[in-house]
């Protein structure tokens, strides 16, 4: 197993892959912890290119779930309603999509999205 760090904010990184992760498959995936804002949506995009499992553990929401129905924003707040919003749009990708936690003892902020490519 190969780790390769990224940040996932920066220029040079946005739209592109970095050269270990080209050419992807189901051996290559995304871990993202405590990944603020839209940064859990950033690891989704690239799990989801490259059809590689994905793991985020979303912290912050800022510009998150703007896409999440009024409906689940209203009735279960920002956070939750992206997080099942992030869900749906896993298993529309062809993704088998589970949620874990660790001790909120250790965060609040929890939840982990876990996703592996279904048939795959």
């Amino acid at each position: 197993m190969r780790f390769c760090e990224e940040d996932l904010y920066t220029e040079a990184f946005a739209g592109t892959l970095p050269f270990e992760l080209k050419g992807g498959g189901a051996e290559h995936g995304c871990v993202a912890v405590h990944a603020c804002g839209v940064a859990t949506d950033r690891c989704i995009e690239i799990a989801s290119s490259i059809g590689g499992p994905v793991a985020a553990m979303p912290c912050c929401y800022t510009g998150a779930a703007h896409d999440a129905p009024f409906g689940l924003r209203r009735a279960f707040g920002k956070g939750l309603a992206a997080d099942i919003d992030r869900t749906y749009r896993l298993h529309e990708a062809g993704y088998h999509v589970d949620w874990a936690s660790i001790p909120d003892v250790v965060t609040p902020m929890n939840r982990i999205i876990v996703a592996t490519p279904r048939g795959g």
